[in-house]
């Protein structure tokens, strides 16, 4: 499959929160508190095991797209260390029926290289997410957004 391909991920359980992790040359995507929605056929250079989808080569994918149909669903960026995102993200989530919200959580460090971003959009409302390298290493990450709210005494809106 050519670069320029879209990965498309769908939420489709109550409950269900996928996991997304960066390696090295790989992403792993690992849905929990749900039950298994992946389809029997494995997109290119992806591989199922379980609850957890690899893709095997990052550069497959330009675009990874995540929806739901279920509710109570959401996402979770996990420590993926020094490696980067190679991939622009967009995910449309409809709104958890209990807080209100949009479920999103960055546990530890997430990065986007080059120009690649996250775009979140819920109920007609999206919220794109910029990093931008404030100190210079090359990387657009939460040390960065660290040096942002150190500097400003908040955090963007």
């Amino acid at each position: 499959m050519p670069r320029g391909s879209t990965l498309t991920i769908s939420l489709n359980a109550a409950n269900e929160f996928l996991n997304l992790t960066a390696a090295a040359n790989s992403y792993a995507f690992t849905l929990t508190n749900g039950t298994n929605s992946w389809t029997t056929a494995a997109p290119t250079n992806t591989s199922i095991s379980g609850s957890t989808l690899t893709v095997s080569n990052k550069a497959t994918y330009t675009t990874i797209n995540i929806s739901n149909s279920a509710t109570n669903t959401g996402i979770i960026f996990n420590d993926s260390g020094a490696n980067t995102f190679d991939s622009s993200i967009t995910a449309t989530l409809d709104l958890n029926a209990t807080s209100g919200s949009v479920s999103v959580a960055f546990n530890g460090a997430t990065s986007f290289s080059g120009t690649n971003a996250i775009s979140i959009t819920s109920a007609s409302v999206t919220v794109p997410l910029v990093f931008m390298d404030i100190n210079g290493d090359g990387l657009q990450n939460s040390t960065d957004l660290s040096l942002i709210t150190a500097r400003n005494g908040k955090k963007l809106p």
